[in-house]
């Protein structure tokens, strides 16, 4: 008897080419794919609440998939995490009703961005190292202009599928704890580059070089001419993703 199963996996994606399954490339859900053929000997698809990029991370990606036997919980916890690689984990697994989604029935999304002011071996690979100094204040004072339901198209990459980029913004944050900065923003969705984009234009903000006001500008005139290059990969997690 077969089973919808929930799933809560964290990833370095470092060394991963993004979430999407690819052919001869290394997907996180390629990679979680393959250990399911694996256990159960059959090719079972899996569901993310949404895909990231090359080299972004995610404390809490939810997946489902439906698994052709009723296994106990932990049994598959164990055995999926022995099947995959070093850089994913499934943190936990529970069986949920049939209808349930990973993506459609997620309210909101939480992303969070890294900076540290100088380098760190232990978060190089989780953080954008920014050497100049970063005026906090006039970062923070910029994301009331993102919150609420705007067009995001300035921020985001183009894509010829997508013909609507409105996001409602729920929450921004940033956070300055000793030589690290945390940048917080939690959406109903978000367009593909979009935390980074926002994140290089924050940090232009801060340098001095943009004034707070700019996110505003960007976002009422649809000006992506003025939004800066793309924050580093690195720094962003997929941090929490609610239902």
């Amino acid at each position: 008897m077969s089973a919808r199963i929930k799933a809560s996996v964290r990833y370095d994606g470092t060394d991963f080419c993004g979430w999407q399954v690819q052919p001869d490339i290394r997907t996180v859900q390629g990679e979680i794919e393959k250990a399911l053929l694996t256990r159960f000997g059959s090719s079972i698809r899996i569901t993310g609440s949404g895909r990231t990029d090359t080299g972004v991370h995610a404390e809490q990606q939810i997946i489902h998939f439906d698994c052709p036997e009723d296994e106990d919980n932990l049994k598959l916890l164990r055995a999926m995490n022995s099947l995959l690689p070093e850089d994913i984990s499934i943190v936990h697994l529970e069986k949920t009703h049939p209808g349930f989604h990973a993506r459609f029935d997620a309210v909101s999304r939480q992303y969070r961005y890294n900076i540290h002011s100088e380098y760190s071996a232990l978060d190089r690979r989780f953080s954008w190292e920014i050497s100049s100094e970063l005026n906090v204040e006039k970062m923070r004072s910029a994301l009331d202009n993102l919150t609420g339901t705007h067009d995001f198209e300035p921020f985001s990459k183009l894509n010829p599928e997508i013909n609507n980029y409105k996001c409602t913004v729920f929450h921004t944050d940033i956070i300055e704890k000793d030589k690290r900065i945390e940048f917080r923003i939690r959406s109903n969705r978000f367009m593909h580059g979009m935390v980074r984009a926002i994140t290089g234009t924050l940090t232009d903000i801060g340098r001095g070089t943009l004034e707070p006001g700019i996110i505003r500008n960007i976002l009422v005139n649809n000006d992506r001419s003025r939004v800066s290059s793309l924050a580093p990969a690195n720094g962003l997690c997929l941090e929490k993703v609610n239902y």
